[in-house]
């Protein structure tokens, strides 16, 4: 649907109605205007909101697209934000994701005592607005899922990684739910997921 101001709107105050979560990761909030919204709704409810510094180039060309990668978190009230968050960007990017600033956003977080970290991505997405045609980049992701496993391999707290991956299997990550997550059933598309780093699996 089009991303408008008012479905914006709607989408935030749904998530604070209607979804028992105490970590929200966002993908494609693109426009500072919307993620205004995010901050807003989040800082009525007394929950914290965390967007990386990506501006995107094309923002000065492109209405909507000054924040390059679309990534964003919110907190509840009850986790602590225990280190600055850090935004890394991919360096392989094809098509027009070479555009915007894909990445992935990194938060240390501390609930009672418990000190753990999410992780926020939004890999290499192929190309379907072509009729008839699908254009692939599945080594762009590869290449990704190395590079933010390289980053993150070197952390000691458990993590979760989740986010629109465009993709179902992976070689450094494992998936949390390996059979039943289908994003999008009358396609059959596996693209959004949460991974955990093998080494975390009994964490």
């Amino acid at each position: 649907f089009p991303v408008t101001i008012i479905n914006v709107v709607a989408i935030a105050n749904w998530l604070f109605q209607d979804v028992h979560a105490e970590i929200i990761c966002l993908q494609e909030v693109f426009s500072k205007k919307h993620r205004k919204v995010f901050q807003e709704k989040a800082a009525a409810q007394g929950w914290k909101s965390v967007f990386p510094d990506d501006d995107c180039w094309l923002g000065h060309y492109l209405r909507g697209i000054e924040c390059g990668s679309g990534l964003g978190i919110l907190i509840h009230p009850s986790i602590d934000i225990i280190k600055t968050p850090s935004f890394t960007p991919y360096h392989w990017n094809g098509g027009v994701d070479a555009l915007v600033t894909k990445g992935f956003f990194l938060l240390h977080c501390r609930k009672a005592q418990q000190k753990f970290i999410v992780v926020n991505t939004h890999m290499q997405s192929d190309l379907t607005d072509i009729p008839c045609i699908r254009i692939n980049y599945p080594k762009e992701r590869q290449f990704q899922e190395m590079e933010m496993y390289a980053n993150l391999i070197h952390e000691r707290l458990p993590l979760i990684a989740v986010g629109d991956m465009n993709q179902a299997t992976f070689k450094w990550f494992e998936r949390i739910d390996p059979v039943h997550h289908i994003t999008f059933p009358e396609t059959e598309e596996h693209l959004d997921h949460a991974l955990i780093l093998k080494r975390d699996a009994t964490k």
